[in-house]
């Protein structure tokens, strides 16, 4: 006889093989899981792996074992299985949160020496493959996958989450005293705006007139009578819309804005409508619609239709104050008015 042949397996404590089939069980379910779609294994802890399934366990795949004379019949618990281990699919051998299972005398099976544990795959950029050797760790009842997952993932979204939009409040106190152009030297009060924060119409006038300037609020004078006549017109409140300039300082004489004085201002009007996110923006005057849109086309051929502001839809229409001077012009107005009601949803 070779001593090949006299080659015997190392004694395995009763129970043992199952509580590591059971581990073994626990590990590929939480991988897969994790979307892991295996792992790499050596040649040799394949080989050690079926020579325990068929030499060191007395239970039998298709019932109870039957051994040698010399040797007592072992009738295994009813729980007691040796399936092929699946990593999906398949009943458990037991509780993922209950301990091996019980086999009618203590099993304390002696744990190999703890190597590095299987890495779970993650969608958060590990490795799709764990590393497992011949002294693999046995699975140590880990919590579900994705809860194993989420701590990475949430750190991951905390560091990539946009900054929160600013508010009307920190535009204004970013704006401050502003001294960015001359049009501060001649100023009473700066109109920085008023409405609804949350507004889905916005007005952009031209500029403060001499009323606005003296009082810190837009459109107070008669061509803000107007527009309040206006806003009501489309079913709506001066409380409900949100109504500012382009230029936050009344220019001298009424004048209309150099560019330098737009270039200075602007920018506070581009941060206010994206601190609103308005559905729709009303452009008023030529100036007003001219400077939104990037154009030097005139507003009689600007009004009637819509365009767009960084994806808002705009609908540009004369001056409050020009309609004061040209009151025929009011029924182009009107309609251009009732195009926005209509996109806006209001009955005419």
């Amino acid at each position: 006889m070779t001593g090949k042949d006299q080659e015997k397996p190392p004694r395995i404590p009763p129970g043992a093989f199952e509580a590591l089939v059971g581990e073994l069980r626990h590990t590929l379910r939480f991988m897969a899981d994790a979307g892991c779609e295996g792992f790499d294994c050596s040649p040799e802890t394949l080989r050690l792996v079926r020579r325990l399934g068929q030499k060191s366990s007395p239970v039998q795949r298709s019932g109870p074992a039957t051994v040698g004379q010399n040797s007592s019949s072992v009738q295994p618990p009813a729980a007691r299985r040796t399936d092929p281990v699946k990593p999906t699919g398949g009943a458990p051998l037991h509780s993922e949160r209950s301990g091996p299972p019980v086999t009618g005398q203590k099993v304390s099976p002696t744990r190999p020496p703890t190597a590095r544990r299987p890495e779970p795959p993650s969608r958060f950029g590990h490795s799709g493959k764990g590393v497992a050797g011949q002294n693999m760790p046995p699975a140590q009842h880990p919590p579900d996958g994705r809860k194993a997952l989420s701590m990475q993932g949430e750190q991951r979204i905390i560091r990539e989450r946009p900054p929160m939009p600013e508010t009307l409040e920190q535009i204004r106190a970013d704006l401050g005293d502003c001294r960015r152009c001359r049009l501060c030297e001649r100023r009473t009060h700066i109109v920085f705006g008023a409405g609804n924060p949350g507004a889905r119409l916005v007005f952009v006038g031209e500029g403060p007139g001499y009323e606005e300037d003296r009082s810190g609020q837009p459109f107070v004078g008669q061509a803000g009578q107007l527009l309040t006549k206006i806003i009501a017109a489309i079913r709506m409140t001066r409380e409900s819309v949100y109504i500012c300039n382009v230029i936050k300082c009344r220019p001298p004489g009424n004048r209309n804005p150099n560019p330098y004085e737009v270039g200075a201002c602007f920018p506070f009007l581009a941060r206010q409508l994206a601190a609103i996110r308005p559905a729709f923006i009303c452009a008023l005057g030529k100036f007003a619609a001219q400077t939104l849109l990037g154009t030097d086309l005139p507003i009689s051929r600007l009004r009637g239709r819509f365009h767009t502001y960084r994806g808002i839809p705009v609908m540009p229409t004369f001056h409050p104050a020009y309609l004061l001077r040209n009151p025929e012009r009011k029924r182009e107005v009107w309609e251009d008015m009732k195009q926005l009601m209509r996109a806006m949803g209001h009955k005419i």
